[in-house]
């Protein structure tokens, strides 16, 4: 990933109102789009749907993690006590 990237994802990471903004869209996405169960599928369909189902949740929740990751911390140095 190049600089300019990585400075973009700084910037969204430390606007925590776009990063939940970005988290609903997805999770009312993911919901949407939620698995249909029917009367003829049988343990293994329903498997392979609710696997992909906790996929996408598994997705959505590791790529905000990351995202999160870049979040520029600044510490006082004057109220840190090294002290400690």
């Amino acid at each position: 990933m190049n600089d300019i990237l990585k400075d973009r994802l700084e910037v969204l990471a430390n606007d925590e109102v776009a990063l939940r903004a970005i988290r609903v869209a997805f999770e009312e996405r993911i919901e949407n789009e939620k698995p249909d169960i029917e009367k003829t599928d049988d343990d293994t369909v329903l498997g392979q749907k609710y696997r992909a189902y906790k996929l996408a949740k598994s997705f959505l929740e590791e790529t905000m993690t990351k995202i999160e990751g870049y979040k520029n911390i600044k510490i006082n140095s004057e109220e840190f006590n090294k002290g400690k």
